[in-house]
């Protein structure tokens, strides 16, 4: 079934034989609880100009450097009046998008989507605009980001343009870019719906302005159009490969790339032939759910059945076959674009990440969440849960995750295609959770139990995940006000022991100190050690504020001297004889910063007052001995307050190859 000139609004009607169907099972949409997939919306407009609808939304990674990923729009008129705009929205306050960016291509029927990517290869990006045009007219256009120019960094008119078709014509409706043969040379996919061809591209000239393509692939293995690219390798092989939905009964492409400019078919096959016409409309996707080390891909379907299917890997592509494809969700609505992400999740990392798509005739965004666990059965249907994140009476084309306003809180933004919509974007948001959706799960209840343990609830500075005596159970060290510091480890799910104190510092000041523990290998000896900074009136106590070592004894919990106490003592003094006062020091940290074999110390002083000897940065390192015997310091560095010509008191340090 061959669509030549298929318009997106157009919509087939199938026929579903009832005995092809018997082993698709229905998903029951759950309602979201326990404040879990809870999304408000945040933000809604209508495109500034009329009889607008968006029919792609790309993420684009912060081309103006300022921190702040940016969301291309790519609209046109669903009357079919001609014509197509692109707006490009970033955040101006939280919540709270402005367009910062518009192109109008006149010139063109419709256009059918955007990219982004570094096509020449000079370290600059340039946005992609996919276009359908008549003979004569370029279905590709490249903008630029430079730097140069006022305001925001793209030229108001295509850096150029590109016929792909030489002079037939085109319907571009998708483009990726990516290294995909790994010659340090990025590619340009390009898919094509006149001719139905994948295309892979790569620019010689490395200056987009005069563009120099080099044909590396073209397939028409096809007989429908492709929608719907996604790059990765899925089969953990070291090879990149290249997935692309057809139009024609979910049809699916798989190539591999063997050597340089060298792609070879891996798969191809139609996913529901003869029951279910459709195609992965901007949203096949892959990611490794279970975590076995082999990626799925995810091929929701525009189809009336609303089928997900998962395609699970064999290990090496040229085995896939029917057995690897996998309906897990059946949703009963077309599904027109579908990111993996995990929305709900506020603050860095993530629990797991879902599948969000727009629902086409249930006008909702569904999240598609996997709650089978590490190493769980991906095929399994009672595996998936379906939630609808967020209802509206609009025509849903298109999603697109991210946080843009930068607040913590991750956003899905949904795209509108229907000419009557009020609003052609809107921004979701999750809930605001009371302390970022956490919750205790431990506290220490041993200050209670052991009266010499005198935790007084206010631990200024932890270390998390140490393993000081090698005995295989996680630890944290966290420091107590006047003069402590105190060790739990990790015995159970959930479960921590305390395993140890140590006041020996107690009599050095009674106020605020030490407020920061860290654990390194400061002599190199192969033991570890928990350090702590006790600051004062070096004048009071010139032996004992310092650096306080408790290194471990080879006794399990064991920390210092044996008979307790620290294993060596470091006087201020002795790494700098001006140091007058660090009583309010706050940081520490310890690495190997010039790579020389020994870790330094890296001392950040704030004593009282602000002169150069008690503001100051200084850094030090064990270069002879071990601390149990006679160990050897160098101060490498020493810099006070007036020579850096710093106006604030010097508070914190750490070290990494920032470049």
């Amino acid at each position: 079934m061959r669509r030549q000139n298929m318009r997106k609004t157009q919509r087939a009607m199938w026929l579903v034989p009832v005995l092809a169907f018997v082993f698709l099972l229905p998903l029951v949409l759950n309602a979201a609880e326990n404040g879990e997939n809870k999304f408000i919306k945040t933000f809604g407009t209508a495109m500034p100009d009329p009889v607008r609808t968006a029919w792609d939304i790309v993420r684009l990674p912060d081309l103006n450097d300022n921190g702040v990923d940016e969301l291309l729009v790519c609209t046109d008129a669903e009357d079919g009046s001609g014509g197509a705009d692109f707006y490009i929205y970033e955040r101006k306050d939280n919540n709270s998008f402005d367009v910062v960016w518009h192109y109008r291509a006149e010139d063109c029927r419709y256009e059918f989507g955007g990219g982004v990517g570094d096509v020449d290869n000079d370290g600059l990006p340039e946005v992609i605009v996919c276009l359908r045009v008549s003979p004569g007219q370029n279905g590709l256009r490249f903008f630029e980001v430079d730097p140069t120019l006022p305001g925001f960094p793209l030229p108001d008119f295509p850096t150029s343009e590109y016929d792909l078709l030489d002079g037939q014509g085109a319907s571009i409706d998708q483009v990726a870019v990516w290294d995909l043969d790994k010659d340090d040379k990025n590619e340009l996919v390009v898919l094509e719906t006149n001719l139905d061809e994948v295309w892979v591209l790569e620019e010689q000239s490395g200056d987009i302005s005069f563009p120099d393509f080099k044909v590396e692939m073209r397939d028409s293995t096809f007989g429908a159009s492709p929608w719907g690219v996604t790059i990765g390798d899925f089969d953990n092989d070291g090879y990149w490969d290249l997935a692309v939905g057809e139009w024609d009964y979910n049809g699916l492409a798989i190539w591999e790339n063997t050597d340089v400019d060298t792609y070879e078919l891996r798969f191809y096959r139609h996913l529901t032939p003869g029951y279910a016409d459709g195609v992965s409309l901007r949203s096949l996707r892959h990611y490794d759910f279970n975590h076995d080390g082999f990626a799925e891909l995810v091929y929701p379907t525009y189809s009336d059945t609303g089928i997900v299917f998962i395609i699970t890997n064999p290990g090496e592509l040229a085995e896939l076959d029917s057995t690897y494809i996998h309906p897990v969700a059946t949703l009963g609505t077309r599904l027109v674009g579908a990111q993996i992400g995990d929305q709900d999740w506020t603050g860095p990392g993530h629990d797991g990440r879902d599948i969000y798509m727009a629902a086409r005739d249930d006008s909702a965004v569904i999240d598609l969440e996997y709650v089978g666990g590490d190493d769980g059965d991906v095929t399994d249907p009672n595996n998936w849960v379906a939630y609808k994140i967020y209802e509206a009476p609009q025509r849903f084309q298109d999603v697109e995750i991210g946080d843009f306003d930068m607040d913590g809180r991750r956003e899905v933004a949904v795209a509108f295609a229907g000419s009557n919509d009020p609003e052609a974007l809107v921004y979701l948001e999750h809930e605001p959770l009371q302390n970022f959706g956490l919750q205790p799960v431990w506290h220490d209840p041993t200050q209670e139990e052991d009266p010499n343990d005198a935790i007084k609830g206010n631990p200024r500075g932890f270390f998390v995940g140490s393993d000081v005596d090698q005995d295989g159970k996680k630890e944290i060290f966290a420091t107590q006000y006047s003069g402590t510091v105190v060790g739990y480890e990790v015995v159970g799910d959930n479960t921590l022991e305390w395993i140890w104190t140590d006041s020996t510092a107690k009599p050095v000041y009674g106020g605020s100190s030490p407020r920061n523990v860290v654990v390194g290998d400061i002599d190199g000896n192969g033991k570890q050690e928990v350090i702590f900074h006790m600051g004062g009136i070096v004048a009071d106590h010139p032996d004992s504020v310092g650096f306080y070592f408790f290194e471990w004894n080879g006794n399990d919990n064991g920390f210092g001297a044996p008979e307790g106490g620290p294993t060596y003592i470091l006087p201020d003094n002795q790494i700098q004889p001006d140091i007058t006062d660090t009583r309010y020091s706050e940081h520490i940290w310890i690495a190997d910063v010039d790579n020389d074999g020994h870790q330094e110390m890296l001392f950040p002083a704030n004593g009282s007052g602000s002169g150069p000897t008690t503001d100051f940065f200084t850094i030090f390192s064990c270069v002879d001995g071990e601390l149990g015997g006679f160990p050897v310091f160098k101060t490498e560095g020493f810099w006070d307050r007036p020579t850096l010509d710093l106006g604030g008191s010097i508070i914190g340090a750490t070290a990494a190859d920032y470049d």
